[in-house]
């Protein structure tokens, strides 16, 4: 004979409490998991969707051709914004040679801003192919022309077989420095700007004078002296202008004056 044990009914409404519980809480973890799926899968959805598409693209670049920084930059109206790659787009526009630095942002939710500074020519040499080449003051070729050197102080000692976006040997880099540091009224007295001895600059005035520059340093300190020098000495009677150290400039004068 089989006696038949009975459940106390207290224990078997706590174990239906706790397993009512565990469904709930099981419900509730499938329920964040498919809001969380549907979110990501909302976000994905609107990032492809026209209203994140590229709308505008503005480019500010006083100095540099706007055609090329758009062509380079790559970025075309119509594509997702999340395609968008800021910093391969600067890379890509900082290749142009007449660009010295670019800024490329994003701006939620249809739009991309590119700013360019241009690089400043300040100095000029001879091409070994014929016309002039132009460079700034860290040596990066900026274009080349046929016209003489004009406003722009000329490199000597060197001529050279290049093309914009090249850069000048790193031993004239000093010279280009200097020569493109130079003021508007002492750059308009120096005939020509060359590596002098000991790796020194040296500018050659157009009445027979000299200057002399470090190769290192303060460049644009040291020309700021020597055209403060200059300005005090008739034109002819500098025999030589020592801005090694620009805090002392030294001023040797041509005999007779």
């Amino acid at each position: 004979m089989t006696a038949t044990v009975g459940v106390d009914p207290r224990i078997q409404a706590r174990r239906t409490a706790v397993r009512r519980s565990e469904g709930q809480r099981r419900l509730r973890r499938l329920q964040a998991v498919g809001v969380v799926l549907c979110s990501f899968a909302v976000a994905f959805a609107i990032t492809r969707s026209p209203v994140m598409d590229v709308d505008h693209v503005r480019i500010e670049a006083d100095g540099v051709d706007v055609g090329a920084v758009r062509d380079a930059l790559g970025v075309r109206p119509g594509e997702p914004m999340t395609a968008v790659d800021p910093a391969a787009a600067a890379d890509a526009v900082a290749s142009l040679p007449a660009v010295e630095s670019v800024e490329v942002r994003r701006s939620w939710p249809s739009s991309v801003s590119v700013t360019v500074t241009a690089r400043a020519p300040g100095v000029v040499l001879a091409s070994a192919a014929g016309g002039w080449l132009l460079a700034d003051g860290s040596g990066a070729i900026v274009d080349l022309v046929d016209d003489g050197p004009g406003e722009f102080v000329r490199l000597g000692g060197l001529e050279l077989i290049g093309e914009p976006g090249q850069t000048i040997p790193e031993a004239y880099r000093p010279v280009a420095a200097v020569g493109a540091a130079l003021p508007a009224d002492l750059a308009a007295r120096v005939e020509q700007v060359t590596l002098g001895e000991e790796g020194r600059v040296e500018a050659l005035l157009v009445d027979g004078g000299t200057i002399e520059f470090a190769a290192d340093g303060d460049h644009r300190a040291a020309a700021a002296a020597a055209a403060a020098v200059a300005a005090t000495v008739p034109p002819g009677c500098v025999a030589r202008i020592d801005v090694l150290s620009p805090s002392a400039p030294v001023l040797r004068r041509s005999d007779g004056c």
